[in-house]
């Protein structure tokens, strides 16, 4: 794998991680009904969010613009990740040694922060995820919105609705206990958009897709808005790269020397 992102990163504080995405489609349209077998709603989906393969990791410098209700945070960080649940995030300072660490694998999650001399460790939960993100996100979520995807529904037995606005296709995934999702794919099935909904029909939060570069299908910019307006999060990256590895090691955070472990459970 390639070494550049081994450098080492600055952050302003640990709830400054990321907090997730943002959708705005504005014009008022006709919709147009599509037959499930003009929808072909499996085989689009697959193509909409199968231009990364669980085998590629990613790695790219980010420009990151976050409000949370801690205020706003304009950043820079170097982000390394690996579908479905692996990320690694540094924050870039201008000067000086880097402020924190966040390291994330399907089992565990290490947080290091050098300049208050504190390591966390626990298991990836929504609840430790939530501690330091501020963000009612799993981590098989962020990771998936991240790489240019969407939240897998594996609720098993989905019913699908499917209507073109415009030249968009949006399709609508509902599972059987109510609560759904919809996606706006362009003409070319690349994804536009991401709207969560809890079972009540209550929108949770969004995202949008966009800067896809000629003959890439992964954009260059990612943005996240929760939908109580409590926080937003837009990505822009650069210089990113998609490789296949097999040593993960770059998703491990060991304690260092001499820091007291702070256990999160």
């Amino acid at each position: 794998m390639s070494k550049w992102y081994f450098r080492t990163i600055n952050v302003t504080g640990i709830v400054v991680l990321l907090a997730v995405m943002a959708v705005a489609y504005g014009c008022v349209q006709k919709k147009i009904a599509v037959t499930q077998h003009d929808c072909q709603a499996n085989k689009i989906i697959g193509e909409s969010i199968g231009a990364v393969c669980e085998k590629d990791v990613l790695s790219t410098v980010a420009k990151v613009d976050l409000v949370s209700p801690q205020g706003h945070h304009p950043i820079r960080a170097l982000m390394v990740m690996k579908r479905p649940s692996f990320l690694r995030i540094e924050i870039l300072s201008p000067v000086g040694p880097p402020d924190l660490f966040f390291a994330a694998t399907p089992e565990h999650l290490r947080i290091f922060i050098p300049s208050r001399g504190e390591y966390y460790q626990g298991s990836p939960s929504s609840q430790n995820l939530e501690r330091f993100l501020a963000l009612p996100l799993d981590m098989e979520s962020m990771v998936m919105i991240l790489t240019g995807g969407y939240p897998v529904m594996n609720d098993g037995n989905l019913s699908y609705k499917c209507y073109r606005i415009g030249n968009n296709l949006h399709v609508e995934m509902r599972a059987k206990k109510g609560h759904f999702q919809v996606v706006q794919l362009s003409k070319s099935n690349k994804l536009l958009s991401f709207i969560k909904y809890d079972v009540y029909g209550k929108k949770l939060y969004q995202v949008r897709y966009e800067d896809y570069k000629e003959g890439e299908r992964l954009p260059g910019k990612i943005t996240v808005e929760i939908a109580d307006g409590s926080s937003s999060l837009r990505v822009e990256y650069t210089q990113l790269q998609m490789e296949e590895a097999d040593d993960l090691s770059i998703f491990e955070l060991p304690p260092p020397e001499g820091i007291k472990v702070i256990n999160l459970e």
